[in-house]
């Protein structure tokens, strides 16, 4: 028979190894919804085939942008159609189809400065935040992108783009500004295509 002292002992042994269990079981726990809580941010903020922004992180950030700046130089919104895109689809498949939404945005983003803000829209509709660029500037990046585009030759047919731009130095309400851009990208798809227009 064991004496008071020894149970006693015994008592804190066993709590401290059920207190040690306990603690690793929340630990592991607490990870996995950390991990989970990471994942479930990555989804509400990027677009699941393409990896960059989606529409609602984009105007999310994009307002929050607006908020804090004081417009001094100009600024702009470029929207993107990947021309002839439900006609690539109808043909050759999705999955090709999904393949040229992500070299298209491949291209894109390795044109783009570091603080431009570049997110799928829709569909095959890009949309990008430029902060503070002059219109020369972003002409030349807007046809940088087209050029490279036509250069690489990765598929039996063109993939060719049509841009909207709306450059603005004073700041409006956004959704006024993505719709001067859409209403360029408009024009630009009316005018044959594979343009660069501005509102």
């Amino acid at each position: 028979m064991m004496d008071t002292e020894t149970l006693y002992e015994l008592v804190i042994v066993i709590l401290a190894i059920f207190m040690t269990l306990l603690y690793f079981y929340y630990k592991k726990k607490v990870c996995v919804l950390k991990l989970h809580n990471t994942q479930l941010e990555q989804l509400s903020q990027y677009d699941d085939l393409t990896q960059i922004f989606n529409r609602r992180y984009f105007l999310e950030i994009v307002n929050y942008h607006f908020k804090i700046i004081h417009q001094k130089n100009s600024s702009a919104i470029m929207m993107i159609d990947i021309d002839n895109f439900k006609q690539i689809n109808d043909t050759y498949g999705h999955l090709l189809g999904d393949d040229v939404l992500k070299y298209t945005v491949k291209q894109i983003s390795e044109n783009l400065r570091e603080d431009d803000i570049f997110a799928r829209y829709g569909g095959d509709e890009f949309i990008v935040f430029f902060p503070f660029i002059s219109k020369k500037d972003i002409h030349t990046i807007a046809a940088r992108i087209q050029s490279k585009l036509e250069e690489h030759k990765t598929y039996d047919f063109p993939v060719t783009l049509s841009m909207g731009i709306c450059v603005f130095s004073t700041l409006s309400p956004l959704i006024n500004i993505i719709e001067y851009a859409d209403n360029a990208l408009y024009l630009a798809k009316s005018k044959g295509r594979n343009r660069i227009e501005f509102y």
